[in-house]
């Protein structure tokens, strides 16, 4: 179970339902998270599981979170870099589009 701190990130679900080892947990904390909520999934992941999950995860990540952690997490992060799209962009990409022929 997470800590109620976790509610001002994970505000639409039941974060009774929810731990620090799920990937929507790491991926909300890494993009929208706080240090505090850093420092608790550094503490309870270890370093070894927080550099593993990132890695795992990382195509679920903007650019400039994955430029951030690549660096404090010594990773070579430069072909995750242009492949993926930065936060605007992935708000910004039309859901469908529709042909009037």
């Amino acid at each position: 179970m997470l800590k109620k701190e976790f509610k001002s990130i994970l505000w639409e679900y039941d974060i009774k339902e929810l731990d620090y080892t799920s990937d929507l947990v790491f991926i909300r904390s890494l993009t929208m998270g706080e240090k505090n909520h850093i420092n608790y999934l550094k503490k309870k992941l270890w370093n070894e599981d927080f550099k593993k999950k990132f890695l795992k995860n990382i195509a679920s990540l903007d650019k400039k979170t994955i430029n951030y952690w690549g660096i404090v997490l010594w990773i070579d992060t430069k072909k995750y870099l242009t492949q993926t799209q930065t936060t605007y962009e992935k708000l910004n990409e039309p859901i469908f589009t529709r042909n009037f022929r």
